[in-house]
């Protein structure tokens, strides 16, 4: 059964953009601070009675570098 459906965020630095049958999530972490930021993501149904929306957290962590590590493999 396919139905219309709606999809919200409820954060500046995160937009959502329903295409085809998934949700698209965009970032822009520009003008933010190091730390940790939320966000939520909600998918609603249209037109459907007795369904409920469906909401996801989104957790976004800003640093200024990251820095990669090596871990050694061993081929026997």
């Amino acid at each position: 059964m396919s139905f219309a459906w709606t999809v919200s965020d409820d954060a500046p630095w995160l937009q959502t953009e329903p295409k085809g049958s998934q949700v698209l999530l965009h970032i822009d972490p520009s003008g933010l601070s190091n730390g940790e930021y939320l966000g939520t993501v909600t998918v609603s149904p249209s037109g459907l009675s007795g369904v409920a929306s469906v909401s996801a957290q989104v957790r976004l962590v800003v640093v200024d570098e990251l820095h990669s590590v090596y871990v050694p493999v061993i081929k026997r």
